[in-house]
């Protein structure tokens, strides 16, 4: 990892003024201003597009926590960070889990080309970052 200074105090002196700037940061040998490293954090701190496709609730990260989230046929919810999954009510077929304080069937969107139906009850994409 490589930092670069222009200024460094001496050991043993403080001071309250911040005199340091970082020119050039690197991770693992990756340059955080490359391409690759900004598609990483986009992805990380990406959010969706949820539409239900019939009335459906899910279990989804709108805010910082996992909650419940009823959804009408048709309606879109913007801005989700994480969609965890459905209420095994919605899709009965399959298999549930208990995660994260609640029982729900998993929608793992990790590899998946986006847009993308789960279970015939949400389709999940991507949020389109220059309309929001």
């Amino acid at each position: 990892m490589s930092i670069q200074r222009e200024k460094q105090q001496s050991r043993g002196t403080s001071s309250s003024k911040h005199t340091s700037s970082v020119r050039a940061i690197q991770f693992n040998g990756t340059d955080l201003n490359s391409g690759a490293a900004r598609k990483g954090l986009e992805e990380l701190f990406s959010s969706y597009k949820v539409t239900a496709l019939q009335d459906v609730t899910i279990r989804a990260c709108v805010r910082e926590q996992p909650e419940w989230v009823n959804l009408h046929a048709g309606e879109v919810r913007h801005g989700v960070k994480t969609v965890l999954g459905v209420h095994p009510a919605d899709a009965p077929e399959h298999r549930a889990i208990h995660a994260f304080g609640a029982t729900f069937v998993v929608t793992d969107t990790r590899g998946l080309p986006l847009p993308t139906e789960f279970y015939g009850v949400v389709r999940v994409e991507p949020e389109d970052r220059q309309a929001a």
